[in-house]
């Protein structure tokens, strides 16, 4: 024994396994939920996640936990219970983890133990951190089982909605053509999740992607009392434009039949064209932007979706044609 030595299996690391068994054990039998520990190597402040489980249904709620078990962490006491003390880089994992956390602390023979739902908000600043209390009443037993479902979130049956989401699919795919109707919220407020989930839709398939393009027309509701047109609004004009800023790749689904009001409405809201009132030399840098803008988009989402060459030179040549259009009319 004395000529080769040997992997070393210190103290700190056996009462964290401990602690870690018995955070398992606890989850397994006491409360019937799933713990999934985190592999050492791929721990970076959160040592296992909870599984929510409902009469035998996994439902896709989980937590985030993290374990700290040992003499020196119950011996951190704050008057309404336990200091949980953590650095600012870990504070900053915490905040950006997209699930809720539970810091838990236990002692060495894991008879003792506390917790608290992480909230940065709760946080108190150290010299070298942070801390945040775990009151002396949040201990663990079977009764943290409804809070915890509570924390990760009640799971929805999402049977309904997705038929459907699946019966509005169907009827778009045999539409010969598509379109969409946004609300004056939805303008005002530059609310884009609509058109978002529309364009999800329509090219959802490769198949779809090919024979949806060129086929959609817009529809504005809440201005039939605005004397105006569509494209004198300023809160239309701003949603085009931002738009365009954001990225939709317009001309692969607008119509752009010579006719297309939508175009037509798109054209003159992006480049401030008022009824009545000349082009001016402004007015035509307008166009000029929103055709180099509108085709950079376009050329980004086919090559982005491997869309064939021959697909963007036809679109091409009836952008054309359709400005040609709109010049002589």
């Amino acid at each position: 024994m004395d000529q080769y030595s040997f992997p070393n299996y210190s103290r700190q690391q056996a009462t964290g396994n401990l602690g870690e068994i018995f955070f398992e054990n606890f989850v397994s039998k006491e409360l019937g939920f799933i713990y999934r520990r985190v592999h050492q190597e791929s721990d970076f402040g959160i040592d296992g996640y909870i599984d929510i489980v409902d009469n035998n249904n996994v439902t896709g709620r989980s937590i985030a936990v993290q374990i700290k078990c040992g003499e020196s962490y119950i011996a951190k006491k704050s008057p309404g219970g336990i200091k949980y003390v953590g650095e600012n880089k870990h504070l900053n994992y915490l905040m950006n983890l997209n699930i809720p956390v539970i810091l838990v602390v236990l002692n060495s023979e894991c008879t003792v133990s506390y917790w608290r739902e992480f909230s940065a908000s709760a946080t108190n600043t150290t010299q070298n951190g942070w801390w945040l209390e775990l009151p002396s009443t949040n201990t663990l037993s079977s009764s943290v089982k409804q809070p915890w479902i509570e924390i990760a979130g009640v799971a929805t049956d999402f049977s309904e909605s997705l038929q459907v989401s699946w019966e509005a699919n169907e009827v778009m795919d045999e539409a010969k053509d598509n379109s969409y109707v946004f609300d004056r919220k939805d303008i005002e407020y530059l609310n884009f999740s609509g058109i978002d989930d529309l364009i999800e839709r329509l090219t959802r398939t490769k198949e779809l992607l090919l024979n949806n393009r060129n086929k959609l027309s817009l529809w504005f509701a809440g201005y039939d009392d605005d004397p105006r047109e569509l494209y004198e609004i300023p809160e239309i004009r701003r949603w085009f434009r931002v738009s365009v800023e954001r990225g939709i790749p317009w001309f692969y689904f607008l119509s752009n039949l010579e006719e297309s009001m939508t175009l037509k409405i798109f054209l003159y809201s992006y480049c401030n064209i008022e009824k009545k009132k000349p082009i001016t030399n402004d007015t035509y840098k307008n166009i000029n932007d929103w055709i180099n803008s509108n085709f950079h988009n376009l050329n980004k989402f086919i090559d982005e979706n491997n869309v064939p060459e021959v697909v963007n030179e036809t679109i091409s040549k009836n952008i054309s044609v359709f400005m040609i259009a709109i010049k002589n009319g």
